[in-house]
């Protein structure tokens, strides 16, 4: 063989070589396991926020207000902006929305997932939101943690009625 030959069989050899690095490079890029698990994450956060807000607007439209607003036989204050109070601290009120027809299954309100989300009413509006950690989801986040569209940094993901 001559050394022409020979070259031009070891120039194919790295052309096949560093398409196939290459290739794999990018596969690795494309399934990222830390990033894959932050957005199963995020999914689970975003579906017990909608299972949440859609069991807070059954009880709305059967008592016309609020569970944090009922008192057992009439709606009380309104939860606004000024006295607004985060899930957890929710946590006894919204439990009774599995003792409501359709409601929330037993179980669900898990204090892991209750400290990773906001809540905020005004009126007949409810806003759940929380932060996201996968870059999927960082860039659908465009609300401030009460729902607001004004987000600029920190901005949240946000489930809403």
């Amino acid at each position: 063989m001559t050394t022409l030959a020979l070259s031009s069989v070891v120039a194919k050899a790295a052309v096949i070589f560093f398409s196939l690095f290459v290739l794999a490079t990018t596969a690795c890029l494309a399934y990222n396991p830390k990033e894959q698990a932050k957005q199963k994450k995020d999914k689970f956060t975003q579906e017990g926020a909608k299972e949440i807000v859609d069991s807070l607007d059954g009880f709305y439209k059967k008592y016309s207000c609020y569970p944090w607003d009922y008192n057992g036989s009439s709606c009380a204050k309104k939860l606004t902006s000024q006295n607004q109070a985060t899930v957890s601290s929710l946590a006894p009120v919204l439990e009774k929305l599995t003792e409501e027809p359709g409601g929330l299954s037993s179980g669900t309100l898990k204090a892991d997932f209750l400290n990773q989300v906001y809540l905020f009413s005004a009126s007949e509006s409810v806003n759940l939101c929380f932060t996201p950690e996968s870059k999927k989801y960082k860039a659908m986040a465009n609300r401030t943690k009460d729902g607001q569209t004004y987000c600029r940094h920190g901005c949240f993901v946000c489930v809403s009625k």
